[in-house]
């Protein structure tokens, strides 16, 4: 079977076919994405005159500024906070739109533009690409304990989706299936139970990992958060509240943005266009093929991974730089889930050395 699914996929990149891969038993549908809309904010408005417009400019352009720097508190006072004297330079459109309550501006920034600039002041940006977060999140309100999934009908939900997506940070929900339910719960969240959050996100892949438990008290109706945001080996731990729903979810997201930002932030432009082959074996069937891919993308550096060669359990993958490549080739060889190997040579019939500059194993 594994000859067949490699044949398959063999057959599709020569026909230049975009694959998409979906794992059995597992949904990877992330809730929010950065996509094209990550340089587009919805700014309410009291009119149309010129002059509300122009504030209007200059607070979407620190929403996106502080998307992209991760720096949500405090940004007047951030070296990219200067950009903000000239907001209107960025504005590539906007058209007017209706809102919840009453109208707003919809402004469309030119994302171009302001990486070049901030490129150009050594600035370290966390760009669009960004890998989803994969989040496990209860809540306990007057004794009731619960997990929230995909499209939970909670105000939690509301505010903690609406924060990630203002913030650009994608976010994948479990499937709460069984297995989910008898690792996580609550307690496990509450508690910090580590290695059980840990576990239980295994089937999910490698990416980031972030646990939340909100709590409000019976008696003043505050609300309390513990936040555990899991890297690789590492983890951050804070707490937010006691305060608001929307003010302790804000806090929180505010400092998963500016730890992510600072793991994955680079100066723009720098190694733009930087490609770097690598080979990747013990891949045998679709889902090894989708976790390695998935994987990869989500090496600190990468901008994208694209497949140019497939043979019987191994690829060949180019890696879309946008880091010094020795720094993203420590990241491979240090990453748990691929051990680094002799460089094989492929095609050994035909006297064609390997095109990769590195070989590892997949050792999920």
């Amino acid at each position: 079977m594994a000859r067949s699914i490699q044949r398959g996929i063999a057959a599709a990149l020569r026909r230049g076919v975009q694959i998409f891969l979906v794992t059995v038993g597992v949904s990877l549908t992330p809730v929010v994405t950065a996509g094209t809309s990550f340089f587009t904010v919805e700014v309410p408005v009291a009119s149309r005159s010129d002059a509300d417009r122009a504030i209007a400019v200059e607070e979407g352009l620190w929403r996106i500024l502080a998307r992209m720097t991760g720096v949500h508190d405090g940004l007047e006072a951030h070296p990219a906070g200067r950009l903000l004297d000239d907001a209107d330079r960025f504005l590539e459109g906007f058209r007017y739109i209706r809102a919840e309550q009453g109208q707003a501006v919809e402004l469309r920034f030119d994302g171009d533009v302001l990486r070049q600039r901030l490129g150009e002041e050594r600035i370290p940006i966390w760009d669009a690409h960004r890998a989803p977060v994969l989040v496990w999140v209860a809540m306990d309100v007057d004794g009731r304990r619960e997990l929230l999934g995909l499209g939970h009908g909670s105000e939690l939900y509301r505010v903690f989706t609406g924060t990630a997506r203002e913030r650009a940070i994608p976010l994948l929900f479990p499937m709460l299936d069984l297995e989910d339910r008898r690792q996580v719960g609550f307690v496990q969240l509450w508690g910090g139970f580590d290695w059980t959050v840990r576990e239980a996100s295994r089937r999910y892949g490698s990416g980031p990992v972030l646990a939340v438990a909100v709590r409000q008290s019976a008696q003043t109706g505050a609300w309390r958060g513990r936040w555990t945001l899991y890297l690789g080996d590492e983890q951050v731990e804070f707490q937010t509240g006691p305060g608001s729903l929307q003010r302790i979810v804000e806090a929180g997201f505010n400092e998963v943005s500016a730890v992510l930002a600072q793991r994955y932030a680079v100066v723009p432009g720098r190694y733009a266009g930087r490609v770097l082959e690598i080979g990747v074996v013990g891949v045998d069937g679709l889902r090894d093929f989708a976790e390695v891919m998935a994987y990869l993308e989500g090496i600190n550096g990468v901008l994208e991974a694209d497949v140019y060669r497939v043979s019987e359990g191994r690829i060949g993958v180019r890696l879309t730089l946008q880091r010094d490549p020795e720094r993203v080739l420590e990241e491979l060889n240090t990453a748990p889930s691929l051990m680094a190997e002799a460089l094989p040579t492929l095609e050994a019939g035909r006297g064609t050395a390997a095109e990769a500059a590195r070989s590892y194993r997949w050792l999920r």
